[in-house]
């Protein structure tokens, strides 16, 4: 427990200090904010990014009669793949009619069915 002298003492230092104290936590927080734009955030994008393409890829190879089967080690793996399949949809202008997740075994697959050209 803080004693009254400690507590006095705290308070008398945000008095005098209060300013710099929170001038120090701004800059404490722009230097961390430009650390994640700068630094942290395009690292992650680079490596979303890669597993988008890896993905477009591995469709790419196994389509068989507008449609592709992709197997996953788990549950987790296929979900995260599925939204970036839906990602995918959206960014690339591709219409899937059907994206599914399918136990087999002990593996997950995705089934992706095309939309049919017109």
């Amino acid at each position: 427990m803080i004693s009254k002298e400690k507590w006095a003492e705290i308070k008398l230092s945000w008095q005098r200090y209060g300013s710099e104290y929170i001038g120090i936590m701004l800059i404490i927080a722009l230097i961390v904010s430009l650390f994640w734009f700068f630094t942290i955030r395009p690292i992650m994008n680079y490596f979303h990014e890669n597993e988008i393409n890896s993905l477009k890829t591995e469709i790419l190879r196994k389509i068989e009669d507008n449609s592709a089967t992709l197997e996953f080690s788990n549950e987790n793996e296929a979900k995260k793949a599925k939204e970036n399949l839906k990602e995918i949809s959206t960014n690339d202008n591709i219409e899937f009619e059907l994206i599914e997740i399918l136990k087999n075994h002990d593996k997950f697959e995705i089934k992706v069915q095309f939309k049919s050209a017109k």
